[in-house]
């Protein structure tokens, strides 16, 4: 007999949250490979720069990317990487599609 899968209705609800943000998971990709500048990321994806910083705000938000702004550059340049948290859900949703590709259940 199956066990009840046990989770936590938050965490599904913001996780289907960030799935929904249109760009999420194609900007958490390329951040993976390391820091990336919003030019970089808009050239990349060919996004405008006010949806770009849409989504980069709500992916903050959720605590997925960090900025940083170098300030004694000149021009001021700002970059985004993943956190230890955006790394951990990546893997997440990376190991979901697996399982979905491969048809693999959640038994226990």
């Amino acid at each position: 007999m199956k066990r009840p899968l046990q989770f936590d209705v938050d965490s599904v609800r913001e996780a289907m949250e960030i799935l929904a943000i249109r760009l999420a998971l194609p900007v958490i990709v390329m951040l993976q490979h390391g820091a990336c500048g919003h030019a970089e990321l808009m050239r990349r994806l060919d996004v405008e720069s006010k949806q770009l910083t849409r989504v980069l705000r709500r992916l903050q938000k959720h605590d997925l990317i960090e900025r940083f702004v170098k300030v004694e550059a000149s021009p001021v340049r700002v970059s985004y990487s993943l956190t230890s948290r955006g790394e951990c859900w990546l893997s997440a949703v990376a190991e979901f599609a697996v399982r979905i590709e491969l048809g693999i259940g959640g038994e226990a």
